[in-house]
């Protein structure tokens, strides 16, 4: 059983256009903001620009609904709310001239899509839960950043008409201009996305920190930035940097930073490596719910590491990452169940969470599924879905996949003909990887180059 160890970013990739008869669709509209007392430049243009991508999401979203996109069940609204928040998160602003005269803030911007790219992405990350919740968050912080500024305005307003309010109105002022920031500094995490998604990651570094700057509380801008120097992009790799990030999100309740942070501990990147602070923090993130940390949380339960050894907890994390559909806690519940290791042995339940994991792309739940076939466990015993599914995991380079797929080469099962020399070629592949079956195999008949 293997553990996947895999840092997690809410960066949103947006493939290049490879489509060379796509056709581009550009939105372009203005708007004009009517500054208040308290308002400045600066923060007229904050409320200029947010309004102004906020209309043109809801130009895109709404375009794209008549294309009918289809991500999710729910009301009108929620869809709505949905395929915007996604969109936030693919398709970058740009503005065309802008103005300021004192009183009122200008501003002229376009979004250029290709509806076809947009349309897959939009499909892709609707799937990706987390993603949709990172994006749901950025746009709620949004919304609720304009709707306590719209508040502020008007209190302030009513607090002018009267002598004596000198003290209020400040700490009025200074609760608005912190919102102001709020907004400030979810267009630049935004444009940090946007710079990610076009591979310039330098420059999406630099706007997560501005972001950070103006919300020294930005859990997200801060996931990611760890994110980006543990993995070395646009940054010179550095582990300690990395926890450092992780750890201020993680600090903050972000799920996402949590699991981080717990493989950095469980693996010592740039900690000293001490499971029982990997169990703390994948514990943090599991039970907000996220399914990676669920899985990681299982996993340590199966193992023993940082907790007592304890195959019920462990087939209980690994349910719930499971049902969310991470391929890996479906891959682990289904050897749960094929072992009888924390429930009841049951082959047919094996089955189907190997199956969905399978389905997934799973290599290891494609041969632990064709191995079920070929034996009869939990399924009729059937060599021609064994070979598909031994095939599937071998091509993608699973040893215990090709030597099963020799396997079947030497004795002709499945449809397959019966074929030593491909049998062999397959033997190698995975001998070579050091499956010990293969090895042996290949060493009785004098073959020992591979």
């Amino acid at each position: 059983m293997k553990q996947s160890f895999k840092i997690i970013t809410v960066c949103l990739l947006l493939a290049n256009s490879t489509n060379l008869f796509a056709q581009n669709k550009t939105f372009t509209r203005d708007y004009t903001y009517q500054a208040s007392e308290i308002d400045s430049k600066v923060s007229s243009r904050t409320n200029a620009t947010t309004e102004m991508r906020n209309i043109l999401l809801r130009e895109v979203g709404t375009y794209m609904r008549t294309e009918q996109i289809v991500i999710t069940s729910g009301s009108t609204q929620e869809y709505k709310e949905k395929i915007e928040a996604i969109t936030a998160g693919v398709v970058e602003m740009k503005i065309l001239d802008e103005k300021w005269n004192g009183e009122t803030y200008w501003i002229k911007a376009e979004m250029t899509i290709n509806p076809k790219e947009v349309e897959q992405k939009i499909k892709e990350i609707a799937e990706d839960k987390q993603k949709v919740k990172e994006l749901e968050e950025s746009r709620a912080r949004v919304k609720a950043a304009e709707e306590e500024n719209a508040r502020l305005r008007k209190e302030i307003a009513e607090l002018n008409k009267k002598q004596g309010n000198e003290q209020k109105i400040e700490q009025k002022t200074n609760d608005y201009n912190k919102q102001i920031n709020t907004l400030s500094a979810e267009e630049y995490y935004t444009k940090g996305l946007n710079a990610r998604s076009k591979g310039d990651n330098t420059q999406a570094i630099e706007y997560y920190k501005q972001a950070i700057n103006l919300n020294p509380n930005h859990a997200n801008a801060q996931c990611n930035l760890g994110f980006m120097y543990g993995e070395g992009k646009g940054v010179i790799q550095d582990y300690y940097e990395a926890v450092k990030w992780y750890r201020k999100s993680a600090e903050q309740g972000n799920a996402q930073g949590q699991y981080n942070l717990g493989v950095m501990y469980e693996n010592g990147y740039g900690v000293t490596q001490d499971y029982y602070e990997a169990v703390k923090w994948y514990r943090k993130s599991a039970e907000q719910g996220d399914a990676n940390g669920q899985y990681n949380l299982g996993f340590m339960y199966e193992k023993g590491y940082g907790v007592t050894q304890d195959n019920y907890e462990a087939v209980k994390w690994y349910r719930k990452s499971a049902e969310q559909g991470d391929a890996s806690g479906q891959y682990n519940l289904g050897v749960m169940y094929n072992n009888g290791y924390g429930v009841t042995q049951d082959y047919y339940e094996a089955v189907k969470w190997y199956r969905k994991s399978a389905e997934q792309g799973n290599a290891t739940a494609q041969y632990n599924l064709g191995f079920m076939y070929r034996n009869g466990y939990g399924v009729t015993q059937d060599y021609y879905e064994a070979v598909k599914w031994y095939r599937k995991s071998a091509e993608q380079g699973d040893a215990n996949g090709q030597y099963g797929l020799g396997v079947m080469y030497f004795h002709g099962y499945g449809g397959l003909p019966q074929s030593k020399s491909q049998a062999i070629e397959w033997f190698k592949k995975a001998a070579k990887q050091g499956n010990e079956t293969a090895i042996n195999y290949l060493k009785g008949r004098g073959i020992t180059s591979y």
